[in-house]
């Protein structure tokens, strides 16, 4: 029934019904797009987040691992462990051999 309408209407008449048609499309689907790009972003804030948190857990395992590393040079190596008490203590010359243990 509606196209029989629309055929009674002039030619100028169907133009702009067809314009309006178009439009309203055309700004759905802007309006689409423009909720897929939000929800985009959100997505890829949410990974790189992901992506920072993993690499910030690496960083301070590595971080451990050198800690311990170095912990363990101190412990097994005398020269090491003055040359550390010197760099750390207060009083550098309380770090002779004889006042310095494991």
């Amino acid at each position: 029934m509606i196209p029989a309408l629309i055929l009674k209407l002039s030619p100028l008449a169907r133009l702009a019904i067809a314009i309006a048609i178009g439009a309203a499309m055309l700004g759905g689907l802007i309006l689409w797009l423009g909720h897929r790009e939000a929800a985009d972003d959100t997505h890829n804030q949410q990974i790189g987040a992901q992506v920072e948190q993993g690499k910030a857990a690496t960083a301070a395992i590595e971080n451990v691992k050198e800690a311990n590393d170095a912990e363990e040079v101190i412990r097994r190596d005398p020269a090491a462990r003055i040359a550390s008490c010197r760099l750390h203590s207060r009083t550098p010359e309380n770090c002779d051999r004889e006042h310095v243990v494991p």
